[in-house]
């Protein structure tokens, strides 16, 4: 798929900063253009993030650094929600070309942040070895924009995103290619945080004793290993579970057919499920009064209704 790509003569690229001031701060600049000044918008970015928007400006200042030739790869963040969103899937989009051209680094951009740091760096967080070694990367491969910059060649694959939090089609045959480890498990999994440091739902084990009770198994994703956890949700038929990280698992898996996102509303969620022809539930529940901003109560009696189904 990623060897139908064009090529970008004399491009121009900067790193991504996020204004500070409002009410521009819900907007990150950035530059990826060609020689003429052209904005390039092969590739939305940020589309797993859903409190920042890109504009693609023109080069800031003149360009402190030149790269002859190197791919385009997308947004790389080492937040782990965010890497398997977003940046597993874009570099999934252009392991076939790296592959290809083994002697091409590949371009990335990075998160950008307000304030005196303009910039997160990566690092190179132990979960990035399973994505890559799947992939057939290597970490040292990759190169950050982090000040303006030309590149003589710049190879820029279709992308896997059409927009934030919509995804292209093809994007769930790049994920099958790449991580089609044979799912095993059981085929109903509530993937729980009530044994993680920020709880998401209000007496969570209360929940995970109503699941039990229509066949789900609880678990603690963190407590598997990444493979474990791939290997489960690709055989899985119905996931349930507080919003966030664990049910974008979802995005990997060809054998669900219904997730029930509990907590609050997730338009990266709904994309996900959409891709692969889910079915989502969403039960938002209300945050409780003291409550930290991401937790929530749930109705049981309105969970009860969808795990009836």
């Amino acid at each position: 798929m990623s060897l139908d790509f064009k090529v970008v003569e004399g491009a121009q690229a900067a790193p991504m900063q996020r204004d500070p001031r409002r009410p521009h701060r819900l907007l990150t600049r950035f530059s990826l253009r060609d020689a003429q000044g052209r904005a390039l918008r092969d590739w939305p970015l940020l589309t797993s993030l859903d409190t920042t928007f890109p504009v693609n400006r023109r080069l800031p200042s003149p360009a402190e650094a030149h790269v002859p030739s190197a791919i385009y790869g997308g947004f790389l963040c080492d937040t782990f929600g965010h890497t398997l969103t977003e940046s597993i899937v874009d570099l999934a989009a252009v392991a076939e070309l790296a592959a290809a051209r083994p002697g091409l680094p590949i371009l990335c951009h990075i998160e950008p942040r307000m304030g005196a740091a303009p910039q997160k760096m990566p690092q190179e967080k132990g979960f990035f070895s399973f994505f890559l070694r799947q992939l057939g990367l290597d970490y040292a491969r990759l190169r950050f924009i982090t000040a303006p910059m030309t590149v003589g060649e710049l190879l820029i694959a279709p992308s896997p995103f059409r927009r934030k939090a919509r995804y292209q089609p093809h994007a769930a045959a790049l994920l099958d290619r790449y991580f089609g480890l044979p799912g095993q498990g059981p085929e109903k999994i509530y993937f729980s945080r009530s044994r993680w440091t920020a709880s998401r739902l209000v007496d969570e084990p209360s929940i995970e004793a109503q699941v039990r009770e229509h066949g789900y198994e609880v678990v603690h994703p963190q407590e598997l290993s990444l493979e474990d956890q791939l290997r489960m949700i690709r055989g899985a038929r119905a996931l349930v579970g507080p919003q966030g990280t664990a049910l974008h698992w979802s995005l990997y898996s060809g054998s669900l057919r219904q997730v029930i996102s509990l907590g609050w509303a997730s338009g990266l969620q709904k994309g996900i499920c959409a891709l692969r022809q889910q079915q989502y539930v969403e039960i938002s529940g209300r945050r409780p009064r003291g409550e930290a901003l991401r937790v929530r109560a749930v109705s049981p009696s309105q969970l009860e209704r969808f795990l009836q189904e």
